[in-house]
């Protein structure tokens, strides 16, 4: 603008001015010159103007497309977020559902019908476990093993139709040892659950051979005529348990705890029992048959009636303060101490 009146103030000053003809011709060339930059500025003016608006107008509708996006994805994580809640959920009430089902499966009459709830109990765990729902797969945990520790009413467990029922609180022991020996990055692992015990359980006549069930707690638990051939129990915790006539044919049992244990006619044929803690244990009439009592500790322990005649490595036992009496039989050499109840 200040170019525009500079301009226009020389045109007047020129114009009041007389002119003679020949000046007449040069302000006439720059008349023309000035009208031709007056056009020119105009011009110039207008394009800017014009690159400005549209300057703007692009910004702001970039502006305002950033902000429809940012709305858009803030929209989109909102809805995202809201099926993945509506999916867990859905989740949930399935799995809940699943466990009202297995849960009275577990508890009615039919032992068939009970297994399947054994094994829907157990995927289910599984299940919750693998949402990251620890607390509800040791809910699952928890009500198959107080399916173990609820005594064996109906039928007694001696009964001539008790096998079917037997079978279901041994494959809940197979099952849950099978998941304690499985590595804490398997899939359906509870290595580390401390709740998944077999303490206080009643397995009496319950059959367990062949199964791994080393580092597993027993304490207290009630073994009595239960099958545990061929099984591992290293390292296992047996403290206060009832194994009387059980049978340990060829069973591992090296650094397992047994103290204050019953194993009162027992058949251990072929059983290992290497760095075994038999403290306070009662051994009465075993049958020791090629038993391995290799480095076994036995103080103050039972041994009334044992057949220990074809024991292997005996010798090598630490026996302190054991009670025998005249049936008891020892391995060949083997020189016993004095029977605690000759010393009072």
């Amino acid at each position: 603008m200040g170019s525009a009146a500079a301009v226009l103030a020389v045109g007047a000053l020129v114009l009041s001015v007389t002119i003679t003809p020949g000046q007449g011709t040069v302000l006439g060339g720059f008349g023309v010159l000035v009208g031709a930059g007056l056009a020119f500025y105009t011009g110039h003016a207008s394009r800017t103007s014009r690159e400005r608006i549209e300057r703007d107008n692009a910004a702001r509708a970039e502006r305002e497309l950033e902000q429809q996006q940012r709305h858009f994805d803030e929209q989109q994580r909102v809805d995202a977020a809201d099926r993945a809640a509506d999916r867990r959920a859905a989740i949930t009430r399935d799995l809940r559902g699943r466990f009202t089902v297995a849960a009275a499966q577990l508890a009615d009459p039919s032992p068939a019908i009970r297994l399947a709830g054994v094994y829907s109990l157990i995927a289910l765990a599984d299940d919750w476990a693998e949402h990251g729902r620890v607390a509800d797969r040791n809910v699952c945990i928890e009500l198959l093993l107080s399916y173990l520790r609820a005594p064996q009413l109906d039928p007694p467990p001696d009964a001539d139709d008790a096998g079917p029922h037997l079978h279901v609180r041994s494959t809940i022991v197979r099952e849950t040892a099978n998941r304690l020996q499985r590595r804490p990055d398997e899939t359906g692992s509870w290595n580390g659950c401390d709740i998944a015990n077999f303490q206080k359980t009643d397995l009496r006549h319950t059959d367990l051979s062949f199964t791994d069930l080393t580092g597993c707690s027993f304490a207290s638990a009630a073994l009595q005529h239960s099958n545990l051939t061929g099984s591992k129990l290293d390292g296992a915790n047996l403290t206060v348990a009832d194994l009387a006539n059980a049978r340990l044919f060829n069973t591992s049992c090296q650094k397992t705890n047994l103290s204050n244990a019953r194993l009162d006619h027992a058949s251990l044929h072929a059983a290992t029992f290497g760095d075994a803690d038999l403290s306070e244990a009662s051994l009465h009439g075993v049958n020791a048959f090629m038993a391995d009592f290799r480095s076994a500790k036995m103080l103050q322990t039972k041994l009334t009636g044992a057949r220990l005649a074809s024991a292997i490595s005996f010798k090598q036992a630490d026996v302190y303060r054991i009670e025998w009496d005249s049936d008891t039989t020892w391995p060949p050499g083997f020189e016993p101490p004095p029977s605690v109840r000759t010393l009072f």
